[in-house]
């Protein structure tokens, strides 16, 4: 066995004896190990008076360890391709298998993409103006496309699925490891195999740094009377800004009722999200609680002192199936407190707290710490909320809406060539304007 082999077998055993060893999780005797006089394999199969069950389990760690090494060194020695298989990038690829495959977001970070993705997290990086989704095992789905932006140049289309990127087939990757290939430095190329019904084609483009509002351009408005609109497309730095802004603008037009459309929202900061909700609630309401592996709730947090804006004014929020993440959390927040009533379909079910840790070496693990739970208990993670109003459409209506709301926002039927009527907003209308005929004042 190599000299660095062995340093390899011997850092991952004492990791795992350590690991078993903490007292957190079951502790074993200082003096408990694996006896010398045998080999691991015969010591962790034999049974040997005295021994605890943490000592078998320390056996076994042994063992694996030894045979995850025992195959990185028969495929460095044996593989076909010897560029492939260098401690480093075997190393890679079990650190990855091991944390990609517990759930779709998390995933080990060598150095390199570390780095990349600390730009990513904390600063601008350049793609190709389209918001997608994208199942385990799935391609990736395009549910947005952005006008003026290199998918919109493309004639990329809602609906359309993204099989491989620069001919790397990207169904089996997770969904953070698929999207950030489409992402990259200002001006560079991106090749792109897609699916459109049952054609399939390529397609190049050169990412674009692209300026997206939270609040699309001119939905916050008055619709069908006393109604106000308005449509919300992520949760970045400056949604909450411009939120209060559209509530203000709202109230002075004198609306009477609100609908606030989530649909085809991916969600962004939280922050952002528990803003929003402290203008449209009273203070110290809780937002959202986040419940870990080790604890019943790990963290509560609540709307903010001095940022209401209106806690009063009757409320229906939109969704769809490609509501998620902050989206999730601010409409669980607010059907749970009675402060809005939700209609559509239920939402995509993504409710997972992400903690990023630095390893040594320079790379990073990005794991599953806690669920986002609503105040009212509900876990989101791939149950999604649940609409108190449920109005269907088909699959064709929603990619032809997902457009549709982006060009003509407000619009129940847009009169103009090709549009459709928007069943879910038409419903949502129906219901507030009926019971605003209801309200008798008093005598």
């Amino acid at each position: 066995m190599s000299g660095h082999l062995l340093s390899i077998v011997s850092m991952m055993f004492l990791l795992l004896v350590f690991f078993s060893a903490s007292p957190t999780l079951g502790g074993i005797p200082s003096s408990g190990s694996v006896p010398k006089t045998a080999s691991p394999q015969k010591a962790a199969l034999s049974p040997v008076a005295g021994k605890t069950a943490a000592d078998s389990e320390s056996a076994a760690n042994y063992r694996r360890a030894m045979l995850l090494v025992q195959t990185m060194e028969m495929l460095r020695k044996n593989y076909v391709d010897g560029k492939k298989v260098t401690y480093e990038e075997l190393f890679n690829h079990a650190m990855r298998g091991m944390v990609s495959a517990l759930d779709p977001y998390s995933d080990y970070e060598p150095p390199s993409e570390f780095r990349h993705q600390q730009v990513r997290r904390t600063g601008v990086v350049a793609g190709i103006g389209a918001t997608a989704v994208k199942p385990d095992g799935r391609p990736i789905t395009l549910i947005r496309i952005l006008p003026g932006t290199p998918a919109a140049e493309a004639k990329l289309q809602p609906g359309d699925q993204i099989i491989a990127i620069d001919g790397i087939n990207i169904l089996k990757l997770n969904l953070a490891r698929a999207l950030d290939k489409l992402r990259g430095r200002p001006g560079s190329a991106v090749r792109l195999h897609v699916k459109r019904f049952k054609k399939e084609f390529t397609v190049s483009l050169k990412r674009e740094l692209v300026q997206n509002d939270s609040i699309v351009p001119g939905s916050v408005k008055l619709i069908s009377g006393r109604i106000g609109y308005l449509k919300l497309l992520s949760f970045s730095a400056t949604s909450a800004k411009e939120f209060k802004e559209a509530l203000l603008k709202l109230r002075a037009l004198g609306a009477e009722a609100i609908i606030l459309d989530l649909r085809y929202n991916p969600g962004g900061l939280v922050d952002s999200a528990v803003n929003m909700a402290s203008m449209v609630l009273e203070p110290e309401k809780v937002v959202f609680r986040a419940r870990s592996r080790n604890k019943s709730f790990e963290e509560t947090v609540k709307t903010r002192k001095g940022m209401t804006v209106d806690s009063r004014t009757p409320m229906i929020i939109l969704t769809n199936a490609f509501s998620a993440s902050c989206s999730e959390i601010l409409t669980g927040c607010l059907q749970d407190h009675k402060r809005a009533r939700v209609l559509g379909v239920r939402t995509f079910g993504k409710g997972t707290i992400l903690r990023v840790v630095r390893m040594s070496g320079g790379g990073a693990v990005r794991y599953a710490s806690s669920h986002y739970v609503t105040p009212g208990g509900r876990v989101i993670e791939q149950k999604g909320i649940i609409p108190d109003i449920e109005v269907r459409i088909s699959t064709d209506e929603v990619m032809r809406l997902s457009s549709q709301t982006l060009r003509y926002p407000g619009a129940i039927t847009p009169p103009h060539r090709g549009t459709i009527r928007d069943r879910q907003l038409s419903r949502a209308v129906e219901l507030l304007r009926r019971e605003s005929k209801n309200k008798v004042a008093p005598q």
